[in-house]
This record gives structure tokens, C-alpha cells and sequence, in this order.
């Protein structure tokens, strides 16, 4: 598990004018992770676009060749990289990324595994992320290499051909473990929501993480108050009276209610009842969107602005968050360890971290 973290990432290895080894990457998670692997011994030395080399406790290099490299996005919410260890000539493919996908791509024993432990993690407030592993023999390989040069080469449908030569490679993974990273508030944010609130503002957050996680971060951002409780709508049907049905009782129960819906949950509810839900999310005292995904981010902000006819304000502070800066009246770009992609996109922009004070 700790090798999958030191070799499994996009992360750059860099020595500061100090002398001490620094990390470069798009996520703060994935440094997070290399540096816990650090932190056992496991040290990412060096990294380039064809080889990694790290270093295990007993001082021994370890070179490994990238044969191919499947980047994160926010839409396959993944990430798989495959390497020949040049030590031992093994090839190795590793893969990470959320729960619900990885769960999927696992041998069939490690489902309930994957699932309680991510829960698990998720209650005390942490951001999950799953990672494993599949050793391929030189057969395979040479087999799967050549069927995904003909799908880079194809002329019709490249990316569907490419993507299903992918996912061949995806089956049967081994699960190595479950981690879960601490996702630190800023000082003061509690106090802040609870002002803006008091005001009369509405405030809803949109996030990528699973629903036991934003309801940690809900709670200790100020989002929801103790004299408030949640309402939850997830893994609904495409049953519109079903639907209906919730979201009426959610209606209900609007004056202390923080509604909380996962994301294949909004795509049904947006298909089924889309004005209905909107009205209801509009009364309660605040929205929880979980595995939001960019697109639905952007959807949330357009049509909560065209159907309640309110003015919205939306902060982010990563390159997920720019679809619905840009939609919102007011586009406010946190900059911090997520990068400078939120902030160049908004109307105003936010220094918080002192990275770059």
C-alpha cells in the first residue's frame, strides 16, 4: 500500500534553495499521501514523465519505468498508472480513486470491505480514496499494449475504443487499503456561515465528497446548527412520485432542515422534478450536494438562479469550482494549495494561504 502511494500519483519531487525536499502537484491530496509514505520511509525520490525512482528504509533505489499513465478527472474519478519495476522486470498496475468506482473495479471478496471501511472514514470527517493493485504477466501485456496502440490509432470512435481497453486493464484489481485525508477549514469559517445565515443568506455547499463526509464538514463549517437536522435523499429510484414523495417531506420539515442528496440522486431528481426540488431546497435551511461533479455544480448554480429568481454568490478554490464561478452573479476564487484556476476565472479573488502571503 505504502509503494502504491510513492508511485501511484502526479506528484513532482523538487530540493528547495533550503536543501530540503519539497513536493509539486495539482492536488494537495496526493502530496498528502506521498508525504505519508515518507513520513514510513517509503521516499519518492525522483519523478519524470517515463520512470519514478524511490527509496525504501534500508536505503535501496527502486527505478520503475511508466509504461502508461491514466490522469485523474473529475469525470472518470480515477486514476491508474502502469509500470514495469526495471529491479525485478515486474509489471505493475496500480489504481486509485473514490470508493464507489474503485468498488467496481475490485475482485468481487473486497466489496464490503472497500464500502465499511470508507464509511468508516467518512463519519469522522475524512476524505476517502481507495487504492490497488494487478501484476500483469509479459503475455498480457505485450497483448494489451498492442490493442491500445490500435485504439490510439483508430479513425472512428478513438476514445470509446480507448476507454474500453482501459477499463479491461481496470478488472480484477487487488485492494492494497483505504485511506482518509484530513480536509482542514480555514480559521473562523463556523462563525462566518453562522453571520451569513443570521442574515438571511442562504448557503448551500457542493462537493465532491461522499455523503457522510460533507455531513461532517456541514456540521463543523457552521452549515448546519445543533437546533437543525438533515434530511437525506440518496441512492433514490427513477420513480417520480418516489421523488416527489421525499421531496415534499423535505419540504416539511423546511424551517430546521438541511436537505443532504448525493449526486446519481440529483441527476434523477433534476430529470424528474426539477422545479419541485428547487422550490424545496430554496425553503430549507440549507443544501448539501455530495459527489457533485463539475458539470452539476454549474447546472446547480444556472437553474437555481432562473427558476427562485435569487441572486447567487459561488467560492471555490480548485479548477472543479470554475464552471459555477463563472455562472454565478458574483464569482469569488479562493487561492490556495488547490492552485490559481478558481481564482483567475472570478470576479473577486481570495488570499488565504500563507503560501502566498
Amino acid at each position: 500500500m505504502i509503494t502504491g502511494f510513492a508511485l501511484c500519483h502526479n506528484v513532482t519531487p523538487i530540493i528547495t534553495e533550503s536543501g530540503e525536499r519539497d513536493y509539486q502537484a495539482s492536488s494537495p491530496d496526493e502530496i498528502a499521501l506521498v508525504k505519508f509514505a515518507e513520513s514510513l520511509g517509503v521516499i519518492l525520490k525522483e519523478r519524470d514523465t517515463d520512470s519514478v525512482v524511490i527509496e525504501y528504509p534500508d536505503k535501496t533505489e527502486h527505478k520503475f519505468k511508466i509504461l502508461a499513465n491514466f490522469p485523474f478527472s473529475s469525470k472518470t474519478k480515477r486514476m491508474g498508472i502502469l509500470m514495469r519495476h526495471l529491479n525485478t522486470g515486474i509489471i505493475i498496475f496500480y489504481l486509485k480513486g473514490a470508493e464507489v468506482k474503485i468498488q467496481k473495479k475490485a475482485l468481487p471478496e473486497y466489496a464490503p470491505i472497500i464500502k465499511e471501511s470508507a464509511e468508516e472514514l467518512a463519519m469522522d470527517g475524512l476524505r476517502t480514496l481507495v487504492i490497488g493493485q494487478k501484476v500483469l504477466n509479459e503475455e498480457y501485456y505485450q497483448n494489451w499494449e498492442q490493442r491500445y496502440k490500435e485504439a490510439q490509432m483508430a479513425m472512428d470512435n478513438r476514445e470509446k475504443k480507448m476507454r474500453a481497453v482501459v477499463r479491461d486493464l481496470e478488472k480484477n484489481i487487488y485492494l492494497l487499503g483505504i485511506s482518509g485525508v484530513e480536509d482542514k477549514l480555514q480559521d473562523d469559517v463556523a462563525g462566518t456561515v453562522d453571520n451569513l445565515k443570521t442574515a438571511g443568506i442562504r448557503v448551500w455547499m457542493l462537493t465532491g465528497d461522499k455523503v457522510e463526509t460533507a455531513k461532517c464538514i456541514a456540521i463543523s463549517s457552521g452549515i448546519k446548527s445543533k437546533s437543525e437536522q438533515f434530511y437525506v435523499i440518496s441512492d433514490v429510484d427513477d420513480n417520480k412520485e418516489i421523488i416527489d414523495y421525499k421531496l415534499k417531506e423535505a419540504e416539511r420539515l423546511a424551517e430546521r432542515c438541511i436537505l443532504v442528496i448525493d449526486g446519481g440522486s440529483l441527476d434523477l431528481t433534476l430529470k424528474n422534478s426539477e422545479k419541485l426540488f428547487f422550490e424545496v431546497a430554496a425553503k430549507t435551511q440549507g443544501l448539501v450536494c455530495c459527489r457533485c461533479s463539475p458539470t452539476q455544480k454549474t447546472l446547480i448554480v444556472a437553474k437555481m438562479k432562473a427558476l427562485t429568481k435569487s441572486r447567487c454568490a459561488a467560492i471555490g478554490d480548485g479548477g472543479n469550482d470554475v464552471g459555477m464561478i463563472q455562472e454565478a452573479d458574483c464569482g469569488i476564487g479562493i487561492v490556495g494549495k488547490e492552485g490559481m484556476q478558481a481564482s483567475l476565472a472570478s470576479d473577486f479573488s481570495v488570499l488565504f494561504s500563507s503560501k502566498y502571503r
